[in-house]
């Protein structure tokens, strides 16, 4: 999954969109693999950024209404903050008060490590940016919230999603955007398939452009009208 978006990988995922693709889709939607960590619950990660990058983040906290972003891929995470601290210069401090993971220290071969997975697609807003005197450790305060709809977000924060629909050459597939939500943002619906490789296509490919599909229970997974 962390391929998609890479130009220099794209032929790489798109051959196996066939057989991965559904494989993905049933995996993403199983509301079986998943468990709602209880709220206010604090989720750490450890990586190593660039001052762009950390930027970015910054960039978020100056707008008055935060942007949605999302993790598109599985993300490791740790329950433990020490342990997080020793990965990278900059630690996500991440407050859940929605999300979907999976506890991996019963499995885990460093149990020490108290591993939590975050499911793909899980949002989240940057509540502020903390760095040193020296500007080499940088903390990112997040707060998880998973949504259970495809948004494309209304307002200021749509002109910042660069949105290319499939071309006849690509899997078919309507996208209807014409959906209001009652909190002002916009549903996205794929319709008109019949096949689940062209509707793992349509996904790979919206995954691709930067949009992801949050849900991960049955009734988001019924959003998508095959």
């Amino acid at each position: 999954m962390r391929l998609i978006g890479s130009a220099g990988h794209e032929h790489i995922w798109r051959s196996k969109i066939g057989t991965l693709g559904p494989f993905s889709l049933l995996l993403w939607d199983s509301p079986s693999n998943y468990n709602s960590v209880k709220p206010k619950t604090i989720l750490y990660r450890g990586a190593q950024l660039t001052e762009e990058t950390i930027s970015f983040f910054k960039d978020d906290c100056l707008q008055s209404r935060r942007p949605n972003r999302s993790f598109p891929a599985f993300t490791s995470c740790s329950r433990n903050r020490e342990v997080a601290e020793t990965y990278g210069n900059t630690l996500f401090i991440m407050e859940v008060q929605h999300a979907f993971t999976v506890d991996l220290q019963p499995f885990s071969q460093f149990p020490d490590e108290e591993e939590e997975l975050l499911s793909p697609g899980v949002c989240f807003t940057v509540d502020f940016v903390e760095s040193d005197e020296r500007k080499t450790r940088h903390w990112i305060f997040l707060k998880l919230q998973q949504m259970h709809t495809l948004n494309i977000l209304s307002g200021k924060d749509a002109q910042e999603i660069s949105i290319s629909l499939p071309q006849s050459n690509e899997p078919k597939g309507k996208i209807d955007i014409s959906r209001r939500l009652p909190n002002g943002d916009y549903e996205c619906r794929i319709e008109g398939n019949d096949d689940d490789g062209e509707l793992s296509a349509v996904l790979l490919d919206l995954m691709s452009k930067g949009l992801t599909y949050p849900g991960s229970d049955a009734a988001s997974a019924s959003r998508f009208r095959t």
